[in-house]
Order: structure tokens, then sequence, then C-alpha cells
């Protein structure tokens, strides 16, 4: 007497990984792909039988019972998932009866609902076999559906059923693999992936540059048009559709379905896509580089390095840590709390064009790691790489829909911030668009908003560095992407003993810099993304010596051979500059280096504060002291010691003062987090009650600043400092925590200096926002509270995200 297999009744699916359109494709099993509504991936399902072989109907065969290698044989998939369906075992063994029985039955070539192919016999089609082996009442309504994403019937199944002289059954009452592998019921056990697609982008890639629901899509001829113009030769690439309201709509609908199926699939599932969108995009990033070039006219040299980091990005969000938190309550009646961390539907997405793709992945990547759909708009001058991108996401197992691409501009923006749908705002752009972005997405109901605007950096340099290394770094600061990067310290402040040499030495190296085709290896500085662009920078520069600037080198218009029409601008270098000067307060957003010279470092630390921006700074010395104290006092959100604009996906990015007040990390803001329990002394703190009691102004201060331990607790658990405790929170805080645990050596106390002694007996309110600076002894204490990391004479200074550790401690209020 045989035994019930442990497997006997599971659900074996077959996938196709899904192409650039599926609909085009002539062939059976590709079709079925396209006709799904859910996921394209799927298109074939049988049943195994208590002696683990596969009972499937075949389109050659019909219902036969096979080892699963020849069926794998047979149907050539890339992956099959096995799955089962949750029912009692007495169910799964009626199920394999039925299914043992219906062996021999012909293939139901029209997928009648009456179970009657074309030749009038009895017979099942893959997936009617197996719902009606377990009920059809167990799994999900379906209407057959063989129309592409623009309502128009796909041609193979024209061709399909005209030969079998039968109307295509639209809207019939049938099942799909992919509604049985998305059913509730149906559970995830184990995938086994065998090949990996070679990714080809199409050759018609800009004929159709949205991306909804899967597919490359044209929208209405009624539409409003854009031209989308090659940076490096001045020519018309395309012209899109804008998207409408109503398209927006259609967009966020697709994602918000395939939103519910992305979440419910397992974290390492969902973590082994992500990882393989990585994989994609090292794989084929020379191409996607040679894309991004001709998108946007930054060098090839750079496009390589952007493209490369996006595969890092992906990488990284692959291994984030969504799970909630234990959180014992009482140690006498063995109460406890927990949270959960939840995604929050489909987040909207308005993109830049400086960074095409970087963009693009700093926002899908953190939305669909945690669990989110996502609509997302690239800046219209620079529209294609992010379709690539999308296409790659769809390669690697990411369900039709769950990323989508918008085209078109303002008003298409519009639509995505003030649909009700998009639960988020992530924007990255100028402040006076990121204000009207604010306001959009909380005129009829508010919602969080991510802000990612301008800046005016500075870059400070001492007279005890390398002028070389200092040079370098000045370059890298204001030259790369043609300046157009938002953390760029335009204004390079340089001390009086070294002026004279550091200009010297600034001058040789920038007229060393190849202007050229971006499309050579060679090249190193590109086009700039417009004509209108182009004029605007040439524009501060005239203004800027009509008011009295000196030009020390550039910012003349370049012509480069066999280019004539692009659009090319030699780097600039200015001296003689007053801050009463447009330039000096302006985002110029161009390759134009100001040299101001300073003397004290009171008079550097000045300067560079007086700024409405505060996104970035930089400091060169070998002083470990001053570079110490820079990284306290200076007011941005990150600040580069060294180095400049050396970014990665580990170290959080924002902004320090009012343009950046919506800036904040990606993680807790693309998640819910629930909690049991009410902390009430968290809301005293952010609703800035200022008569909150001592022991609550502790809580409220622990739940903002832990957000901040999180992110660093790798970087401190390497060098031996305890994570003690990790909670999510806002990144600001009104509600400030001083003080030293017992046990703290005076020499310590003594070298942190008299005011913070002060401090050390209680807390209290500040009244007003708290300073990074001001919150590191607090960051410090929360850190762990047992004070291993730091009284050992070990100084932590936390700005933006990057950590410095020395001997010396300087903190100064």
């Amino acid at each position: 007497m045989s035994t019930f297999s442990d497997f006997s009744g599971f659900l074996v699916f077959f996938l196709r990984i899904p192409e650039s359109d599926f609909s085009k494709n002539k062939s059976f099993e590709k079709a079925v792909c396209a006709s799904s509504r859910i996921d394209s991936s799927y298109f074939h399902v049988g049943i195994l039988s208590e002696k683990n072989s596969l009972i499937h109907a075949t389109v050659s065969q019909g219902v036969i019972e096979q080892s699963l290698p020849e069926a794998l044989e047979g149907l050539h998939p890339d992956a099959i998932e096995f799955c089962e369906v949750d029912v009692e075992k007495s169910k799964r063994v009626l199920a394999v009866d039925f299914a043992s029985k219906s062996i021999g039955s012909e293939y139901n070539d029209v997928f009648s609902p009456e179970n009657i192919n074309s030749k009038g016999k009895k017979s099942f089609y893959c997936c009617q076999l197996v719902s009606q082996a377990y009920g059809r009442d167990l799994f999900n309504d379906h209407r057959l559906n063989f129309l592409d994403g623009q309502g128009n019937f796909i041609d193979y199944w024209v061709y399909y059923f005209r030969e079998r002289n039968y109307n295509i059954p639209q809207g019939a009452l049938g099942t799909h693999p992919s509604i049985l592998r998305f059913s509730p019921i149906v559970k995830f056990r184990g995938r086994q992936d065998f090949t990996m697609k070679s990714f080809l982008i199409p050759s018609n890639l800009t004929e159709a540059l949205h991306f909804i629901g899967g597919k490359r899509l044209k929208l209405s001829k009624e539409n409003p048009v854009f031209e989308v113009v090659e940076p490096r030769s001045g020519k018309i690439l395309t012209t899109v559709e804008e998207a409408t309201r109503s398209d927006v709509q259609f967009a966020v609908e697709a994602s918000r379905k395939a939103q519910e199926q992305w979440i419910s699939l397992p974290k390492d599932e969902r973590s082994g896509i992500l990882r393989k969108v990585a994989q994609l995009i090292r794989e084929n990033f020379a191409e996607i580089s040679k894309w991004e070039t001709i998108d946007n006219g930054k060098s090839i040299y750079e496009s390589k390095l952007d493209i490369l980091s996006c595969a890092d990005t992906f990488d990284h969000f692959a291994g984030i840590d969504l799970n909630g938190e234990h959180i014992p309550l009482s140690d006498s009646d063995s109460r406890f709390a927990y949270t959960r961390r939840e995604p929050l539907g489909v987040v909207g997405a308005i993109g830049a064009w400086n960074y095409p793709m970087q963009t693009a992945t700093w926002k899908i990547a953190p939305a669909i790691a945690c669990g989110n759909g996502i609509v997302y708009k690239p800046s219209p001058l620079a529209p294609i790489t992010t379709v690539i991108l999308a296409q790659i996401l769809q390669l690697a197992g990411v369900p039709d829909g769950l990323v989508n691409i918008v085209q078109g501009g303002g008003k298409t923006g519009s639509a995505i911030c003030q649909t009700r749908d998009v639960k988020k705002i992530s924007f990255t752009g100028s402040v006076s668009t990121g204000r009207i972005i604010a306001q959009m997405s909380s005129s009829d109901f508010v919602k969080p908003v991510t802000l990612e605007l301008g800046g005016k950096s500075s870059c400070i340099i001492f007279d005890d560095v390398d002028i070389d290394t200092a040079v370098s770094g000045a370059m890298m600061a204001n030259f790369f992407s043609q300046g157009s990067v938002c953390t760029n310290a335009s204004k390079i402040l340089i001390q009086k003993k070294i002026l004279e040499d550091f200009t010297k030495t600034l001058v040789e190296k920038t007229r060393k810099l190849k202007i050229g085709d971006p499309l050579e290896e060679s090249t190193r500085v590109g086009a700039c993304i417009s004509k209108s662009h182009l004029e605007r920078v040439k524009g501060y520069i005239q203004e800027a010596l009509k008011e009295g600037a000196e030009l020390v080198f550039g910012g003349q218009p370049a012509t480069v051979p066999g280019l004539p029409e692009g659009y090319f601008l030699e780097p600039c270098i200015l001296s003689g500059i007053k801050p009463e000067m447009k330039i000096y307060k302006d985002e110029v957003f161009g390759a134009v280096l100001l040299i101001i010279p300073f003397e004290t470092e009171e008079e550097a630390l000045k300067i560079a504060n007086n700024t409405q921006f505060g996104l970035a700074a930089g400091v060169f010395t070998n002083n470990l002291r001053r570079a110490h104290m820079f990284a306290n006092k200076l007011e941005a959100g990150t600040v580069y010691i060294n180095t400049f604009n050396d970014v990665s996906p580990l170290v959080p990015f924002g902004g320090f003062d009012h343009p950046y007040r919506l800036t904040q990390l990606a993680l807790p803001h693309l998640e819910k987090t629930h909690g049991n329990v009410i902390n009430t002394s968290s809301i005293a703190a952010i609703t800035k009650q200022m008569d909150t009691p001592m022991y609550a102004i502790y809580g409220g201060s622990k739940a903002a600043l832990d957000a901040w331990v999180k992110y660093d607790s790798a970087r401190l658990g390497k060098l031996g400092v305890r994570i003690n405790n990790i909670n999510p929170g806002p990144f600001y805080t009104n509600i400030m925590f001083r003080g030293m645990p017992e046990g703290t050596p005076d020499d310590v106390k003594k070298a942190i200096g008299e005011k913070i002694e002060d401090a050390i007996a209680g807390s209290g309110p500040l009244k007003r926002w708290g300073k990074l600076e001001e919150l590191v002894p607090a960051y410090l204490l929360l850190a762990d509270n047992n004070a291993s990391g730091f009284t050992l004479g070990a100084c932590w200074v936390i700005d933006g995200g990057v950590a410095y550790c020395g001997s010396e401690p300087d903190f100064k209020f």
C-alpha cells in the first residue's frame, strides 16, 4: 500500500523571465504570460502525485504524468516554484486522486469553462486541471484575458483562435497560472532558478518611454508631447506623450495591485530579486552607461561609475533589516510590546536629470525593498535610462506593475502628488519646485514628503594640506557631471598662505581636462543638459564679471569636432568674489568654481555657514582636532573630510537648513511602524510640549535619536561600540537629553568643558530644533547605555551620518 507523500498535492509553477514585450512573441507559453493581468512570469502549473511525479495538462499530449526532470526537459522554464495549497490533508488526497483519474484527457485548446475542446472532447488546460482538482471555490475568480496593455487583442491569440474557427473567449470564466499562484491559500515553499537571461536593450527603446503594468507604452495621440534632445549632438532623439492625470491613475492602480502580490512574497525571495537586479546591472553596465551618456550628456567615464553605484544600491537594500522589535515592559509581570514594520503602499517619486538612473535607483530600491510599489517620473530632459532600469527589474522577477515609469513635466508631477492612493512623495530637484511639491502633497490630505533640493556648499582648504590632493578634491567638488551636482562645493575657501600655489595648480589641472565627445573614454568634460541650461550658466558667469569678479580660467562655449550643435562649456574658475554677488548666493548648477581666500578658522566657518542651504560641506586638513571641530560646527547634512562627493547607500543623505526640513532618512518614511503600546513620551517630544517632565524628555529624545543609531550600528560595532537599543523615530527633535553616565573618567569630563559638566546633572527642553552637534552627547549615551564605547577617551562626532573617531574630545557649545 503506497503512503501519501509529504509533497503530494503541492503545485509546481513554471516561469519565464519577462521580456520587454511578451505580446509580440510567437510562442504559446509566452502568449500565456502576456495574457496575465497579475504577473507575466507564470505560464504553466501542475500537481505533484504521491510518487512526487508531476500530473499536468500539456498542449501536445493532454493530461499526462511525468517525472519532474522529464517535465523540465519538455517545457524549459527559467525557474520553477513549489507551493503548498493550505488545506487539510484529506483535500490534498482528493485533489491528487482527481488529477490521477484525469490522466489521458485531451488538452482544452479553446479554454472553455465546460471542459470541451475544439474537437468536442472532455479536456483540461493546465490551471483548469489544478483548480478543478482542489475545487474552483478555493481560488480567486478570474475572467480570461487576451488583450495587451493597450486594450488590443494579442496577435498570437488572434491567429490561434482563427485557426480553430473559434471566437476569442475574452471575459469567459476561467483561470490562469498567475491567478492560482497568488491565491491566498497557495503558500510559497521554494524556488529553483535554471538560467539567468541576458538582458537586451530593445532596438526601438526611444519609441515608447512609458512603462506601465510591465509593458512599454505609447499613450494617446491626444496627449501633449515633449521633445527629448541628445545633449552631445543637439539632435532630437524622440517625442514623448506627457502622462495625464488619468494615465497616472492607471499607473498607480497597476502599482497598488502588484504591491499586494509583492508583499506576499517571502522577504528572502524579494531580496533575491533585488540581488538579481544588481547582477543584471553589472553584467550590462557598459551598454546602460552608453545610454546614460546619450540621455544626459555626461562623459562615459562618469556614467560607468554612476551605473555601477546603482548595482551597489540594490545590493545594499536587498539586505536591509525589516524586523520589528520586542520591547519588555515589566520584569514583574512579563508584559511586553512589539512592533512590526509595514509598507506604505504606493510611493510617488519625481527624479532629476543630473543623475537619471542613479536618482531613480535611490528612490526605487528602498521603496520596493520595504514592500512598496512605486510610480516614478524622471525629468523630461533625461527620461530614457529609467525605462531600461524598469525592464531590468522586470527581468529579475519584480511583478509587472510594481514599478511604473510615467513621463511628463509639471502637470504629470502634480497628478502624482495629488493622487489619493499615492501614500508618500519623494522629490529631487530645485528648491522652488520642492516648495510646490510640499504644498500640493498636503492640499487635500497630508502625506509624508521627502525633498532633496538645491545646495550652495563650501569646501575649506587649510594650509597644512598636500596641494595636489586638495586641488583634486576641489575639482571633484565642482567639475564632476559638468558641475550639476546638488552637493557641489562651488565656494572653495583657501587659506591665504597657499592661495597662489593652489590657484596655479588648479588652473594647470583644469586646463588638462579634455572637453570632447562624451562617448569617448578619454573625455572628462561632457555636455550641458540643454541649450537653455548652458545659457543659464553663462549668464551667471557674465553677471559675476559685471559685478567685479575676475575670470581665472574658462567659462566659454566649446566646440567639439563632429558635434557642432552640442551643448559644451569650458569649466570656469572665478576669483574676486564678494558676498553680495548673485553667484555667491545662488546655486549655479554648473562647472563654476569660486576662489575665496580666508585667514583664520573662525572666518572660514563664518563664510561656510553663511548660506540658506545646508546640504554638504568639506574640509581639507591634516589636523585631526580641526577636522573634528569643523565636522561638529559646519551646518551641513554631510561633512566630507579630505574628500568630496563620496557617497554610499550605507550613509544617510540629507540636508541641515530650511530647504531640508522635510528631508529624512529613507527607511522610516517608507514604512509604518505599528506598536501595541503608545509611547506617550515620544508623542510629547514630537508635539513640542515644553513643560514635559524630565523622565518623559528622556523617552522623547531616545525615540528621536535612536534612528541615527540604526544607521551607524554596523560601523560602531566594528569598532567595539555596542548598540544597546534601536528604535525608529523622527530625525529631528525639539527635545534634548544631555548627560554622561556614572563612571565617566574625570579627565574626559574636564576635556569636554565646563558647559557640558553643568549639563550633566539634568536635562531639559531646548525649545527649538536641536542642532546636530548639540545632540552628539545624547547620541553617544543612547548608542551604549554602559558607555563602553566612549568613556575610555574616544571622541565620536556624528554629522549627517558620517562618523569620525579620535583621541581628542572637542565638544564646544
